[in-house]
């Protein structure tokens, strides 16, 4: 499989692309309810009848932290695999 190939197939693709695109929004998303999670979770804190309602947030947010690197993960070996595959085909059709 020649370099200019997996050049091509890792970083031009339009499928890597999509893909690439997908997964920023699930991480912009995650990382965007994670703060609004503890913002309104913080804002409960100031109230008695609330405070449970804000632990939960918390928790929630603490959670969706930590699906950020869990989303960049699978990404990762998600494009890994498709860039072998287009490789794969691209060098097939030479």
């Amino acid at each position: 499989m020649t370099e200019r190939l997996l050049g091509y197939a890792r970083e031009v693709h339009p499928l890597v692309e999509k893909l690439r695109q997908t997964f920023f929004w699930w991480h912009l998303i995650a990382d965007f309810a994670a703060g609004l999670c503890f913002v309104i979770g913080s804002v409960f804190f100031f109230y008695d009848s609330l405070l449970y309602a804000g632990t939960w947030l918390f928790l929630i947010g603490s959670l969706l932290f930590v699906a950020k690197p869990a989303i960049r993960l699978v990404h990762e070996i998600r494009r890994k695999r498709l860039v072998a595959r287009l490789a794969d085909v691209l060098e097939s059709e030479l």
